[in-house]
């Protein structure tokens, strides 16, 4: 019999592991103290109350009604204005089930007039974290929907500047 015939669990190989000394390939320690808060740790805003959190290298701003509207890059103060809606599409009728999907076992995109918007004129926002490693501002669009924003702590790299952030998102959109 040769080793195609074999079932599986007749193949054998021999695994030899040889025990080495080696150097580690990077070290780094951190060390984390325990702060006090300067903040509360959740609040809910008031109806009107426009809201920013922020590191050191990003800012995201909402409006007094809640939706998000700019983020701006610190570093080299250019700004940018945002705009949302969650949409929900209705089921394009007359659509056998053999075209819905192209093979990929990925849904095939069919856009309908009949979409109904999802985003309340007014969201509420409840800030849950507020530095000095993260912050965070949650949001409850409807039963079905909620939504986190979060910015961390920035990181230095080895020249000791953070890194370029439009250049990562950039970096990121482009994969």
């Amino acid at each position: 019999m040769n080793r195609s015939e074999e079932l599986p669990s007749q193949q054998v190989d021999d695994v030899v592991y040889v025990a080495v000394h080696l150097q580690p390939m990077a070290l780094q320690a951190i060390w984390l103290e325990k702060m006090k808060c300067r903040n509360k740790l959740s609040y809910q805003t008031r109806v009107g109350e426009s809201v920013e959190i922020s590191n050191r290298d990003l800012r995201l701003e909402f409006n007094d009604t809640g939706h998000l509207s700019t983020w701006t890059d610190l570093r080299t103060g250019v700004s940018h204005h945002l705009s949302h809606l969650y949409l929900q599409e209705a089921e394009k009728e007359g659509l056998d089930e053999e075209n819905v999907c192209d093979g990929t076992n990925v849904y095939t995109f069919v856009p309908d007039s009949g979409r109904t918007v999802l985003t309340p004129k007014i969201i509420p926002i409840r800030v849950t974290a507020s530095g000095p490693l993260v912050w965070e501002v949650q949001q409850q669009i409807n039963t079905y929907i909620n939504t986190t924003w979060r910015l961390f702590a920035p990181f230095s790299n080895s020249t000791g500047s953070s890194p370029d952030i439009f250049s990562m998102f950039a970096e990121w959109q482009s994969k």
